[in-house]
C-alpha cells in the first residue's frame, strides 16, 4: 500500500471518527473541512514527492529563493551587524 493511499485513508478514518463524535455542528463542519483540505493537500502534493523530472531537492532551490524575491537580495556575504553604537 502506497504512502498516499495510507494518508488517505487516515484522512477517512479521522473524518469518520469526527463525525461520529462530535455533536456540535459547527465544530464538525469546521473538522471535517479542516481534514479535507489536507486531503486536498496531499492529492496535489504527491507529484514533489515523485520527484518527478529527476530533478532533485538540491537543483529546485534556487527557484524557491527566486520565488520569495531573493533575486532582489544583496550578492555579497557581508553579514550586517545589528546594535547600539553609542549610549541612550
Amino acid at each position: 500500500m502506497s504512502r498516499l493511499r495510507m494518508a488517505l485513508v487516515a484522512y477517512v478514518i479521522l473524518g469518520a471518527l469526527a463525525y461520529t463524535t462530535l455533536t456540535d455542528q459547527k465544530i464538525r463542519a469546521a473538522t471535517l473541512l479542516i481534514l479535507a483540505l489536507f486531503a486536498v493537500k496531499t492529492w496535489v502534493r504527491r507529484r514533489d514527492v515523485l520527484h518527478l523530472g529527476g530533478e532533485s531537492e538540491v537543483d529546485a532551490a534556487p527557484e524557491l529563493h527566486r520565488s520569495f524575491g531573493a533575486e532582489n537580495a544583496p550578492k555579497d556575504d557581508k553579514k550586517i551587524e545589528v546594535g547600539v553604537e553609542g549610549p541612550m
